[in-house]
């Protein structure tokens, strides 16, 4: 895969601009790039053929599609997503099959097929369950709890308070769950720098809450009304607590 970017050139056409050139490069064929296949590139144009190539391959488009399940659902129909092998099948092989066909016919179309996935049933469906409920969980029976990743947590905080997103803040907030492995996969283990809690209080503290009746502060945070012992155990409570309490609870933290 080197190989195939071997003949890139970085150009710089101005201040922070800059264009990637393939460079046109006659090498002996031993030097040359080859596909899995054994095949070598026909032209000089190889990061195009490798392109071609990769987005035409079947493998490409089951794996393509299966992390974009486990992004959506915090589990991949090959699971883990990066254990990809003939001992590792797949839990639904049909599921796969099917989103492969769909990401192909579509160009890999990101929209599209999480669009798909959020309308699935698989995605609709409970979260509760049992002991030992392992093989309904792989068999996508019952939803998994799958927590917010920092930016769908600040988007959601923001919406729930009526507050204006701010690019500096939100570029803080995700920085500070995922320190400089800002590259990392935190979907379903997630380590902190600093706890959850410690930062949802920097962002709630200036803000004054979103609505002052009880009931509009559930519905407008968590979805829903408060039961009972909910209400009981808050009514005496100012708004702006209720607020704190329900940004921190992990009802509002997880997908289901």
């Amino acid at each position: 895969m080197n190989r195939f970017f071997a003949g890139l050139e970085r150009r710089d056409i101005a201040v922070g601009n800059a264009r990637l050139v393939d460079v046109v490069r006659e090498l002996p064929p031993e030097e040359r790039p080859r596909f899995l296949t054994g095949a070598q590139p026909r032209t000089t144009q190889w990061r195009r053929e490798f392109a071609l190539f990769l987005t035409s391959s079947r493998p490409f488009a089951r794996n393509f599609a299966n992390r974009l399940w486990y992004h959506m659902l915090g589990r991949g129909i090959v699971h883990p997503v990066d254990d990809v092998s003939r001992e590792n099948q797949p839990a639904v092989p049909e599921l796969l099959e099917w989103l492969a066909d769909e990401a192909q016919r579509t160009g890999f179309d990101v929209r599209h097929l999480l669009r798909r996935i959020a309308t699935s049933a698989a995605y609709q469906l409970d979260s509760r369950s049992q002991r030992g409920d392992e093989e309904r969980l792989r068999l996508f029976a019952v939803r998994t709890l799958k927590p917010l990743t920092p930016e769908q947590l600040y988007s959601s905080t923001c919406v729930a308070l009526g507050k204006t997103p701010n690019d500096e803040e939100q570029f803080q907030f995700v920085r500070g769950f995922l320190g400089d492995a800002l590259d990392g996969d935190f979907g379903s283990i997630w380590e902190y720098r600093e706890t959850v809690q410690g930062m949802m209080s920097r962002l709630v503290e200036s803000q004054t809450p979103p609505a002052r009746d009880f009931d509009e502060l559930f519905h407008r945070i968590l979805g829903r009304s408060p039961s009972e012992s909910e209400r009981a155990a808050l009514a005496s409570r100012p708004a702006r607590e209720v607020c704190f309490v329900l940004l921190h609870c992990n009802e509002f933290a997880f997908n289901h």
